[in-house]
């Protein structure tokens, strides 16, 4: 997707508070707890603080046929994620028998770019692979998948109540909200989808609900997630093999790009005022 220029789209004050990058792919044969916690013991060093949650579960997810989609959740999944977190707590890789994740979170630094991120991504995959080879006779694990989360926190220096999301994200919210007497709207929980065909991008922009912090401030979420097909399906890609970062980065990047763009064309002035958006 394009914004209609070629000049990079760059906000001095971005609301982002949290990416993520990952990719699904068929869980090696025989992998269980016990080798996700070997792993950790590769990448401590990076990655030295660490907990057990619940894995993401796995999904089917069928691009290029008429909404509505398919979409499963498998409930085989397996019962262990490893969140392995930085000294700083800033940066997290999380492992799984059928996915991995890099995940940048804000603590006190600014985001430090896509790519930042995606360079993390590249060394993580690599070592997890690396980490295969040595521990599995299997030669070959495809990957199915990607997925590029961007997570923004929306402070209420941008809005009062939930009536002022259309003056944020008019792209989202044209016409604004019919008054209903006696009543005020309170919250919002949507969903918008969009599908790129070429490249193939499929583009989830979420609004949550707001938060109201103890200190009295309140925010609300504007979360994107783009989510594409890796290879040709059924088989995917072989991440064991050497190339495979060249098929992996233009995929995650066309994703990037479509969520960098909608979000330039969805806000109003007044939040790229906000934000600090920077003309070229």
């Amino acid at each position: 997707m394009s914004t209609g220029t070629t000049q990079p789209i760059d906000y001095g004050n971005a609301p982002v508070v949290e990416v993520a990058i990952s990719i699904q792919f068929d869980p090696p044969k025989g992998l269980n707890i016990a080798h996700l916690g070997a792993y950790w013991n590769t990448v401590r060093d990076i990655y030295p603080r660490v907990e057990s949650a619940h894995p993401i579960p796995i999904s089917h997810e069928l691009f290029g046929i008429p909404a509505p989609f398919s979409f499963v959740m498998d409930t085989t999944s397996p019962e262990c994620r490893l969140q392995m977190a930085s000294a700083d707590d800033e940066w997290m890789c999380q492992v799984q028998r059928d996915r991995i994740v890099i995940n940048w979170r804000k603590r006190n630094a600014d985001y430090p770019r896509y790519e930042q991120t995606s360079e993390r991504f590249r060394s993580a995959l690599s070592g997890w692979v690396n980490f295969l080879r040595q521990n599995f006779e299997a030669t070959t694990c495809n990957a199915r998948s990607w997925e590029v989360v961007y997570i923004n926190r929306v402070e209420d220096a941008a809005w009062t109540t939930s009536n002022d999301w259309p003056k944020i994200v008019p792209g989202l919210f044209a016409t604004g909200f019919e008054g209903i007497p006696n009543a005020s709207l309170t919250s919002l929980n949507s969903q918008w989808i969009w599908e790129s065909q070429s490249p193939r991008v499929r583009l989830y922009v979420e609004q949550k609900p707001f938060r109201r912090t103890p200190q009295g401030a309140s925010s609300a979420f504007l979360n994107f997630i783009a989510r594409g097909p890796l290879g040709q399906a059924p088989q995917g890609i072989d991440i064991y093999d050497e190339s495979v970062w060249e098929i992996i980065s233009p995929a995650i990047g066309s994703g990037r790009d479509m969520i960098v763009n909608t979000f330039h064309r969805l806000i109003s002035d007044q939040a790229r005022a906000i934000w600090r958006h920077h003309a070229h």
